[in-house]
């Protein structure tokens, strides 16, 4: 089950209980034993995370997205190897269920503050700011990376399959920057370092001195075109929660005789759409623009419908 993978992505992601596992078997229908390996490991793992995935949709509403399971379970797994970082043996480490199902709550309970769903066009840039609320500031983004390209007929071909290829970096006091923990396929048990990842389609940052209310940002760039519109969750531990702006239209443009642009103060990972309608007092608001993804904490977007007859605007939040 070690890794490397031939292009030199970690895996595996996280590693499960596997010893001594008490388990049901097949011989009646309250039989019991205790087994060993990958096959008590692998379904302690997939079943807590199953278990998480209906906690999220009882909270939000909505199922999560494959790429926040897996963003929770690499932000919260336990450190198992013998280096800070993920190795080749553990990956990210041990899976921690009741840290994750934490994370979960205290994310809807503090306005998506932990745990942010944003939506990436090529060209986009998103930056998340935050304070430090612990000397220890972790930081995880898993994206849903489009299938590879198929890979030639050798042994063990070395090409790269990742397609998006984002870059994770947070900017601290004094402009310090910190990067994703990498490995080194060449050299398997090379301790990793922090210094930028441009192999998996999940990245990491570790800080271990953080200044306890400081204000840091999180930028989220990629190389290259995305051939589509990318799903990436973004997730953090040791951070103060952030507070929701007042949802309202802060500015309003006429920019033709048919077009409006609009601004609003935006909570990134939040789903936004601007409405209009004809009446200030009556008549259904109807859809101005389409779902927007905040990537910033602004958002500005350019509407049609800007007539004598249509001149009044709003924005929701859809989730």
């Amino acid at each position: 089950s070690f890794g490397p993978t031939d292009d030199g992505r970690i895996k595996p992601d996280v590693c499960g209980v596997g010893i001594g596992v008490y388990s049901s078997v097949n011989t009646n229908d309250t039989s019991y034993a205790t087994f060993d390996g990958t096959s008590m490991a692998s379904p302690n793992v997939a079943g807590a995370v199953t278990a998480i995935g209906q906690l999220f949709e009882q909270r939000a509403g909505y199922r999560p997205l494959s790429c926040t399971l897996r963003c929770l379970a690499v932000l919260t797994a336990r450190e198992a190897g013998d280096h800070p970082g993920p190795d080749y043996r553990f990956g990210w480490g041990l899976l921690d269920a009741e840290t994750m199902a934490e994370t979960v709550a205290e994310n809807f309970d503090h306005d998506l503050s932990f745990l942010k769903e944003l939506f990436i066009e090529s060209g986009q840039l998103a930056e998340i700011p935050f304070t430090a609320a612990s000397n220890v500031v972790e930081v995880a983004g898993v994206w849903i990376d489009p299938a590879g390209p198929i890979q030639p007929e050798v042994l063990d071909p070395t090409n790269a399959v990742l397609v998006h290829d984002f870059d994770l970096e947070v900017i601290g006091p004094s402009s310090t920057v910190y990067r994703s923990w990498a490995l080194d396929p060449v050299d398997p048990t090379t301790p990793a370092t922090q210094t930028g990842n441009d192999c998996d389609n999940v990245e990491r940052i570790s800080i271990t001195n953080a200044l306890v209310g400081a204000e840091y940002v999180l930028r989220i760039t990629h190389k290259g075109v995305l051939t589509d519109q990318t799903p990436l969750t973004v997730g953090f531990v040791g951070i103060e929660p952030s507070v929701e702006p007042e949802l309202r239209i802060e500015h309003m443009v006429a920019t033709s005789a048919e077009r409006v642009a609009l601004a609003w103060p935006a909570n990134p990972g939040r789903i936004y759409q601007a409405e209009r309608r004809e009446s200030l007092t009556s008549g259904d608001w109807q859809p101005a623009s389409g779902e927007i993804s905040a990537l910033l904490t602004n958002v500005a977007v350019e509407v049609e419908g800007q007539t004598a007859d249509t001149r009044f605007y709003r924005v929701v939040r859809k989730r």
